[in-house]
């Protein structure tokens, strides 16, 4: 008996894989699916050469995967994205409430800073029909829903017949209401240039100022054929 296989020429599909290699090996890496996490980041357990990020820059993994980023002391922020070209970071916290973490959000220093301008808001503790500034919804109930509203309004725009002042907060930006937060940095400036030339960012070579350069984003490029094959057989006797 004569068999002949009819088999269909294989096509070659191309997988190509970029393994991003930063600094004295540093390589980029994730926590789970989260954002590629290189340079001026670094996973700060994975990646213990200090080399592999720029100071205050330093995120790890926690037990669930996530990408956390320690704000202060008190505030645990997971990790969203990371814009790499525009030097944008979007965070939230476990509860999806920043309202309770501005005490310890006082961003004035490096590395990170709120994307906003910084303004001065009242809470009211309000009755359900009142409609107004920032809905709190981690604050509010569906009796009682509390509201940002701006120090500047004028009193004749306060919901004053319809509403409580709780307290007063102050210098927190417009987004410090939703559940997720937008911060940026400006140091290192030019990482943000490398990536929109298609480059990476690294430190210079020997630098002892932090002084950071651009490289090429060389990655091992794999072609790997995939073969289809008909398996129909037609039998000769």
């Amino acid at each position: 008996m004569d068999l002949s296989p009819r088999i269909v020429i294989p096509t070659l599909l191309l997988f190509v894989l970029f393994i991003g290699e930063g600094h004295n090996g540093c390589p980029e890496l994730q926590c789970g699916n989260g954002p590629r996490i290189r340079f001026p980041f670094r996973l700060k357990h994975r990646q213990p050469d200090q080399q592999c990020g720029y100071p205050g820059f330093d995120l790890y993994c926690s037990h669930n995967n996530d990408t956390v980023l320690e704000l202060a002391s008190s505030v645990k922020a997971f990790v969203n994205s990371i814009d790499y070209e525009s030097q944008f970071i979007n965070v939230t916290v476990s509860d999806n409430c920043f309202p309770w973490k501005i005490p310890g959000l006082h961003l004035s220093s490096p590395p990170f800073q709120f994307t906003n301008d910084l303004s001065n808001y009242s809470l009211f503790n309000c009755t359900p029909d009142t409609h107004t500034d920032y809905l709190i919804p981690c604050f509010s109930s569906s009796r009682h829903p509390v509201y940002a509203i701006r120090s500047d309004k004028e009193i004749n725009d306060l919901p004053i017949l319809s509403c409580t002042k709780m307290y007063s907060v102050s210098s927190v930006p417009d987004d410090i209401w939703d559940s997720f937060l937008e911060l940026t940095w400006s140091e290192p400036a030019k990482c943000g240039r490398c990536e929109r030339k298609g480059k990476k960012c690294r430190f210079q070579n020997n630098s002892t100022d932090l002084k950071t350069e651009c490289f090429p984003d060389k990655g091992v490029v794999l072609f790997l054929p995939n073969f289809h094959f008909d398996n129909h057989i037609s039998s000769v006797s």
